[in-house]
Parts: C-alpha cells; structure tokens; sequence
C-alpha cells in the first residue's frame, strides 16, 4: 500500500504527486507538510532528497501456525523487502519530488550500497527477533540488512501478536549530514 496525499477538489478526492505552493510569484516544491495535534506538530507528508524519506514502514504477518516472522530487508541495490508468510504490506512514502513512484525503495536510484549506512537509533517498543546490528549502531548496506520480530509456535505458545517499533535512520558515509530518519515498526500476528 503506497501512502498518498490527497486533495478534495469539487467534492472528489484527487491524489497530489508533488504539492507546489505559490510564494513571492513563483512556484516551489513543498517538502514538508505539518499538523498540529494535541499541541505537538506532527509530519503528515515529506519528500526528501535521496534517500527517500518514509515517514512510516509498516510490515504485518498473519498466519495459522507455525511462527511468523515480520520484517523489512533493506537491500544494497536501494530496494526493501517484506519478510513474513501470509498477508503482508509494506506502506512507504514512495513519491520523489517530480512525482514518481518508487514504492518499496529506500533510495530513488541505483545506490552504491557501500556509501550508505543504517542503523536503528533507538526503540520506541518492543524489541527485534533479529536485526543486522545492535540498537544504535550503525551498519554499511553493502549487504541486505534485515530487521524482525518472530512470533514462535508449537504447543507451549498460544496464538497473539508480538510487535516492535524503532526510529531507523540511513546516512551517506562520505556525507554524515545527509540522514534520513523514519519509524518501522514490525507487527507478527499469530491466531
């Protein structure tokens, strides 16, 4: 499922591939959009340069039995992949700023995977099954890098959910100021 942005124009919803607002004559991308929520401002859109800037990465799994696994591959070529049997989405601001899609990317070209890094900077809950390294320390994407939650099966286990939640960020290695940070949260349903 792609995140988009729409606008209500003569009472039909209409998606916006790349908000322009007019300001001193000239048309001028919008990069962010904000709203004030319970008196904290919240980001509801944001386009960023490379890497693509994913304001959520939601993974779910559901299956009947065994374990199941939920998770994101962030692969070297800029691509990600969902990890999990059963039904799975993976929700992803997948716009650049000229309006292309590039759903399932976390970088809107062909990387070199060697020149950027991730990390997951910290947990908002949870913790993962597996991850490609420990919470705060950063890994170069010359490999894929897997994060996950498992939740286990057999006759000691009953049916539930386990869920993880971690504030990710990618940086360029040559250029430590180019981040991009986002939240993933991983949710493995068993019934």
């Amino acid at each position: 499922m792609v995140v988009e942005t729409k606008v209500k124009v003569g009472g039909l919803w209409r998606i916006i591939g790349a908000p322009e607002v007019k300001y001193s004559g000239s048309w001028r991308a919008i990069q962010t959009i904000q709203v004030k929520k319970a008196g904290v401002w919240e980001t509801v859109f944001e386009i960023a340069g490379s890497p693509l800037n994913a304001t959520n990465t939601i993974v779910q799994s559901e299956v009947f039995s065994g374990a199941v696994h939920s998770g994101v591959y962030f692969n070297s070529d800029g691509t990600m992949d969902e990890v999990g049997p059963g039904l799975t989405d993976l929700t992803f601001l997948g716009l650049d700023q000229v309006g292309n899609d590039h759903t399932g990317e976390w970088y809107d070209d062909s990387p070199t995977g060697s020149q950027w890094e991730i990390r997951c900077a910290s947990m908002v809950s949870g913790t993962w099954s597996g991850q490609a390294a420990s919470v705060g320390i950063w890994i170069d994407l010359s490999g894929n890098r897997l994060w996950r939650v498992t939740r286990l099966a057999g006759k000691t286990y009953t049916p539930g959910t386990i869920v993880a939640i971690g504030n990710m960020e990618i940086r360029e290695v040559a250029d430590i100021g180019n981040i991009v940070t986002f939240t993933l949260r991983a949710e493995a349903i068993q019934s």
